[in-house]
C-alpha cells in the first residue's frame, strides 16, 4: 500500500511540476481527473448544479494560483486538491448562510418610515372629540 501512495504522490509531483512549467496537457488531466469529485463535493453543499459549476471553476482557479504551494512531502495531489477545495467551498456555504440575515436587515431598513429616520414627526390620526 505505501508503494501505490508513494506512486500517487510521484504522479501528482510530476504533474505539478509540469503544469509550473507550463504544460497545458498536464493542468487539463488535473482538470479531468478531479472535476467530477469537485463537483460532486460542491453540489453536495448547494443543491443547485450552476452553483456546483460556478464553485468547481472556483476551485481550479484557486489551485492553478497556488501550484507553487503544493508539497508533495506533506501528502499527494488529491488531498491537497481536496483540501483547497472543501474550504472554499465551506466558505461559499457560510457566507451564504449570513447573505439572509444580511438581506432581511436591509429589507427592515427599506420598509422603515423615511420620516422617523430624519428626526421628523409622523402624521398624526385625526382624534374623535
Amino acid at each position: 500500500m505505501g508503494a501505490v501512495r508513494s506512486l500517487a504522490t510521484n504522479e501528482g509531483a510530476e504533474l505539478v511540476r509540469r503544469c509550473r512549467a507550463g504544460d497545458g496537457a498536464a493542468w487539463e488531466e488535473i482538470v479531468q481527473s478531479y472535476s467530477r469529485r469537485i463537483y460532486n463535493l460542491a453540489y453536495r453543499f448547494t443543491s443547485r448544479a450552476d452553483s456546483a459549476e460556478d464553485l468547481t471553476q472556483e476551485v481550479f482557479i484557486r489551485v492553478y494560483k497556488s501550484l507553487d504551494q503544493y508539497n508533495p512531502k506533506q501528502g499527494d495531489l488529491q488531498n491537497w486538491l481536496m483540501r483547497l477545495a472543501r474550504n472554499l467551498i465551506i466558505d461559499d456555504y457560510r457566507k451564504r448562510q449570513r447573505a439572509p440575515q444580511d438581506e432581511a436587515a436591509d429589507d427592515l431598513e427599506k420598509t422603515s418610515v423615511p420620516s422617523a429616520r430624519r428626526g421628523r414627526h409622523r402624521p398624526t390620526r385625526d382624534r374623535a372629540p
